[in-house]
């Protein structure tokens, strides 16, 4: 199992330091979220589940107007 598994990070992202980092082999939590929310996988809620407590207010808040946009309804939203 990868380190970052291990330490229960999901394993599409990585955290550094002070919050997310979005390079070039990182995504950003909200955009991959949004786009895993279509199709709620077992593993896509346990995403959603280890990351939502690392996410900045303003980037819940960003998820949760995505998700009124383009999943209206989405149990996400209130889970935000």
């Amino acid at each position: 199992m990868p380190e970052r598994e291990r330490q229960g990070e999901p394993g599409w992202a990585r955290q550094r330091g002070h919050g997310w980092c979005s390079t070039s082999s990182d995504l950003a939590p909200e955009p991959a979220l949004l786009f895993k929310a279509e199709h709620v996988r077992r593993k896509d809620q346990t995403d959603f589940d280890t990351t939502v407590p690392l996410m900045t207010s303003a980037q819940r808040d960003t998820l949760a107007e995505l998700l009124a946009r383009v999943h209206p309804g989405h149990p996400w939203i209130t889970a935000l």
